[in-house]
């Protein structure tokens, strides 16, 4: 579960430093109602927002485009949102165990 929730905001930090005009995203973390939640965050022109359309089937020696698919997968939810050139991605993972 810790490799999950790690990987999953990996993916989404560097997504936000990515598209962030001067490399810096913030990340804040909270455990709230048993789950894990982390918000991602940068501001800046070039939100990382999911594809407008689902992907046609991606080369898998492709080395992009994955992240926000792959946080989504990880976790029990994500939301992605922009206002005013702020764009905050919302991980949320339960710590139940199965």
């Amino acid at each position: 579960m810790i490799d999950d929730i790690q990987s999953a905001v990996g993916e989404l930090a560097a997504n936000a430093v990515e598209a962030s005009p001067d490399g810096h995203a913030d990340i804040r973390a909270s455990i709230e109602d048993h789950c894990v939640r982390v918000v991602v965050s940068n501001e800046g022109p070039e939100p990382f927002t999911w594809p407008s359309s689902p992907a046609p089937a991606q080369d898998p020696q492709a080395t992009r485009g994955r992240g926000l698919r792959i946080a989504s997968a990880l976790g029990d939810s994500l939301e992605v949102t922009t206002v005013r050139g702020r764009t905050e991605a919302t991980f949320v993972r339960s710590l139940a165990t199965a």
